[in-house]
């Protein structure tokens, strides 16, 4: 294997920073005790702080002739696609948000991070070493408030400053190519399986590699976060939601790509609050829930349903309850549930289902139009006839333009007068 085709068959795996590791809490408390100074020490890039933000300048750009360069001109190939892609979102106002909290959050790296929202249901961030990242629409839904969503974007940040990406890919492939000579004499004196373990040995160091990387983005999001004058405080929670969904996951048998990804134990979320409260700022208090509500509420609905239809219930269901302790458009939010149980089709989800319709109709807010339509789906269903006909009739009265008129006015005519 050249070195070509070694770099294009890492690269996935080299720009996200992933894998799997035993947590290594004293990276974390290395960050704790030499950061006793509060986050001015955490900030200026002196040397007695683990977390310095002096690494990178502003505006980089790679020389021309290494490697990084290389790696930067397969990423923009890359964002060239992001840019043109069908499931990228491109509404305005959202973006223009997205665009404020990361110039607030990441300051003079501002024009370095160009941030895409992708349509995808999940919960998820990456960043790329040229300044490219992502974040998943699903991630939207999850935060609570400005500040959780701006936590995010600094922890990927941290990535950024801190060069994760190529010195992940520096290691891997200097890894790769020990390893690949090391088999191929395990090879010819006829050791196969030693050569396995060696290659679980190489994957577990690179691991642990990765795991550390999380770590110190952790401590640069954190800081960042302070400076920005948002709450540090709400960073742990955004990984203790994620946390609580994937346990409600009962049907999981292996963890989500994020979570996966990500040190989650409760002794890291223990720390992160108390780096978090060493980290604080007399006037780092700012959440912003109304700023980030004004934007994703208007959207909320199509985010939903790009998650019920993974048909993963149980997270979905977690989802909707934390969504419904929050109090927006809570009859939008009892729709959802009953489309829950519409869809799941357990024994008594019937019911239930028109239990939260009926709910839905009741609440503060406005359903989704299609409600009537799912109500008569339900009783079409249930062998409810008249209830059906009306709820459908109800439906094509309150949408005269419904794509679905056809077939609505077919199933009114197979119920009978």
């Amino acid at each position: 294997m050249n070195n070509t085709s070694a770099l294009v068959s890492c690269l996935a795996a080299v720009l996200l920073t992933a894998a799997c590791a035993a947590d290594d809490l004293g990276f974390y408390k290395k960050g704790l005790n030499q950061g006793q100074g509060g986050a001015t020490a955490g900030m200026d890039g002196g040397d007695a702080s683990a977390y310095r933000m002096a690494d990178l300048a502003p505006s980089h750009k790679p020389d021309a002739k290494s490697d990084e360069a290389g790696i930067w001109l397969q990423v923009e190939n890359v964002e060239r696609r992001v840019k043109t892609a069908g499931n990228r979102m491109r509404l305005a106002p959202l973006n223009a948000y997205i665009e404020k909290v990361t110039c607030r959050v990441t300051g003079t790296y501002c024009k370095d991070i160009r941030v895409y929202a992708m349509r995808a249901p999940g919960f998820n961030a990456a960043m790329y070493p040229n300044g490219m990242m992502h974040i998943r629409s699903g991630l939207l839904l999850r935060v609570e408030n400005e500040a959780q969503l701006a936590a995010v974007i600094a922890h990927e940040a941290g990535h950024y400053l801190r060069q994760h990406s190529l010195k992940k890919m520096r290691d891997v492939r200097e890894k790769t190519n020990s390893l690949l000579f090391f088999q191929i004499a395990l090879a010819g004196a006829g050791v196969p399986v030693v050569g396995d373990i060696a290659m679980l040995a190489t994957l577990a160091v690179l691991s642990a590699f990765s795991r550390n990387m999380e770590r110190e983005a952790d401590g640069y999001g954190l800081l960042l976060l302070n400076r920005a004058g948002y709450d540090p405080g709400e960073a742990w929670k955004v990984w203790q939601y994620l946390v609580k969904e994937k346990n409600a996951d009962k049907d999981a048998e292996t963890p989500s790509f994020f979570m996966a990804t990500h040190p989650q134990s409760k002794e890291r979320l223990d720390i992160l609050r108390d780096l978090a409260a060493k980290m604080r700022t007399p006037g780092a208090a700012d959440k912003g829930r109304e700023r980030l509500a004004k934007v994703v509420l208007p959207i909320r609905a199509g985010l939903i349903r790009d998650e019920l239809h993974l048909r993963n219930f149980g997270p979905f269901e977690f989802l909707m309850d934390e969504l419904v302790e929050r109090g927006d458009n809570l009859a939008e939010l009892y729709f959802f549930k009953g489309e829950m149980h519409r869809l799941r089709n357990k024994k008594d989800d019937g019911p239930k289902s028109l239990e939260f319709y009926a709910k839905a109709r009741k609440a503060m807010g406005t359903p989704p139009p299609e409600i009537h339509r799912s109500i008569g789906l339900v009783h079409q269903k249930l062998g409810h006839a008249k209830d059906a006909r009306a709820a459908f009739k109800a439906y094509l009265a309150g949408n005269p333009n419904a794509g679905d008129r056809a077939m609505i006015k077919y199933f009114i005519g197979k119920l009978g007068p």
